[in-house]
């Protein structure tokens, strides 16, 4: 008896183990992916190619103007919550986690971004107000996240 009670004990550790595992898997993917993101859309920022693109900014009008708490949601936002989605997503779509889930992920999240998040921040449809090439860095960010996703969580 006390032998079935060792073994279910061992089974639910290493089950613990396995799931603790993934989660902190699936973390570190998206603090990779958010990292190269981050850079990149830094990069947009500086260099000038989409003025007006300014998405902690765009973040911090969600958390009463607060720069930090701004950045701050950006993390949580990459880190925690697109990667459990991502996984989520894939699973759901039966697609391999591989570049194409990460391109049709990314898509995803831009097109949520432009038809949800920019209009409720006032920025209308495709962030038209503060200029096209919004839309157009947001899918090139957003997609780059995808697959960056995608490939660090293979």
């Amino acid at each position: 008896m006390s032998i079935v009670c060792v073994d279910t004990d061992v089974a639910r550790r290493s089950t613990h183990r396995a799931s603790s595992g993934a989660a902190a898997t699936l973390w570190m993917a998206g603090a990779v992916a958010t990292a190269v993101t981050t850079v990149a859309g830094a990069a947009i920022r500086v260099s000038g190619l989409a003025p007006g693109f300014t998405p902690i900014d765009w973040l911090s009008a969600w958390v009463w103007q607060a720069w930090p708490l701004g950045a701050a949601l950006h993390l949580v936002i990459g880190i925690v919550i697109l990667p459990v989605s991502f996984r989520l997503a894939c699973a759901g779509l039966r697609i391999p986690a591989g570049l194409v889930c990460g391109l049709c992920f990314g898509v995803l999240v831009w097109w949520l971004c432009m038809f949800i998040v920019l209009p409720a921040l006032g920025a209308s449809l495709f962030g038209l107000i503060i200029g096209w090439p919004i839309a157009l860095a947001v899918l090139f960010l957003q997609l780059l996240y995808g697959v960056s996703l995608a490939l660090m969580m293979r």
